[in-house]
């Protein structure tokens, strides 16, 4: 979804996504090449089928901390994870997937330059729009998934 989001915004894009992984704070260590204006964050999919609760928070509460500081002039989007297939089987988080945006606000809360974007009706729910039919957008779930982002996001640029 970034470059097509990118473009919407007509806006440069600068993708350090890593698909698969958790909140990372140790990306955030790295030495930038840009000051960015916006930046977007999904991660949480992950976190929710690897961590239960009380990790959870904490993982993302650092992981948002640290992007706000590095990046304190930008506006940041905290994107809740979308829907999947199975977003209710039985995981260390103990609840279905939709429920991990509840934990994202209060992690995020308290940092003025963080927007939560709920995620999960960005991608219609539908196999249909999933590559792997279960959690990964195919070029038409990316394509409803980046524009309900720029709709969702708009508001607030």
């Amino acid at each position: 979804y970034a470059n097509r989001l990118a473009r919407m915004l007509s806006a440069d894009v600068y993708n350090r996504a890593i698909g698969g992984d958790t909140f990372f704070t140790a990306l955030l260590e790295a030495e930038e090449v840009c000051r960015p204006d916006i930046v977007t964050v999904a991660y949480g999919t992950n976190d929710w089928w690897k961590h239960n609760p009380v990790k959870f928070a904490k993982e993302c509460g650092e992981f948002y901390r640290k992007l706000s500081e590095k990046f304190p002039a930008a506006k940041i989007f905290a994107v809740t994870p979308i829907w999947r297939s199975n977003f209710d089987m039985e995981t260390p988080f103990g609840a279905p997937t939709y429920e991990t945006e509840a934990v994202i606000r209060r992690c995020t809360q308290n940092l003025p330059n963080v927007t939560v974007i709920p995620g999960w009706n960005l991608v219609p729910h539908h196999e249909g729009f999933m590559a792997d039919k279960s959690l990964h957008p195919n070029d038409l779930g990316f394509a409803e998934y980046a524009r309900n982002l720029y709709e969702a996001m708009k508001k607030f640029l």
